[in-house]
């Protein structure tokens, strides 16, 4: 990949620095490879899974899609078999449907959240693509979350609410 790419790639800020400032990523990331008996509470879905840190939006969890699709397509080049992206725009847009259709054609499944606006998922994106796997929320009661986005491209419905995970240093 990159020069000096040891441990991630921050395509916001160009460099090897793919810090987490705001807890989510690190959040994510934790629910889906948490080590098992490791006395911390918590064990991922797959506690097995190997990360590839990339990092395409900044503190306040924006970004533009062509940080997005870089993300998507270095992955995708660089044997991920699952990207997931906990992101999402009020639009589709191009740059990210070339990249989801490249990882796609790499054997990549990209896996989108549905998103929080409460609104009906039609040409959001990345979530609205027709190769992304698209994930909405739900709450204790396995009802949707008022605020996940929904519609005809959700395709997984999964817990959003009280999940317990592993957090950034200094995020909440």
């Amino acid at each position: 990949g990159y020069v000096d790419d040891i441990v991630g790639w921050n395509f916001i800020d160009r460099n090897n620095l793919p810090w987490d400032f705001n807890g989510h990523g690190t959040l994510v990331a934790g629910i889906i490879a948490a080590g098992r008996d490791n006395d911390v509470g918590i064990a991922g879905v797959n506690p097995g899974a190997r990360l590839m840190v990339l990092k395409a939006m900044d503190e306040r969890g924006r970004g533009p899609a062509s940080a997005i699709a870089e993300a998507i397509v270095y992955a995708a080049s660089h044997g991920a078999r699952v990207i997931n992206l906990s992101v999402g725009g009020r639009q589709l847009t191009r740059t990210e449907y070339l990249a989801v259709e490249f990882a796609w054609s790499r054997g990549a499944i990209v896996v989108v959240a549905a998103g929080n606006e409460g609104v009906e998922l039609t040409n959001y994106g990345p979530g609205g693509l027709p190769r992304a796997v698209t994930v909405t929320a739900t709450d204790t009661a396995d009802r949707r979350v008022t605020e996940s986005n929904f519609g005809e491209d959700i395709d997984l419905a999964a817990p959003g609410v009280d999940v317990l995970g592993p957090r950034a240093i200094g995020t909440d």
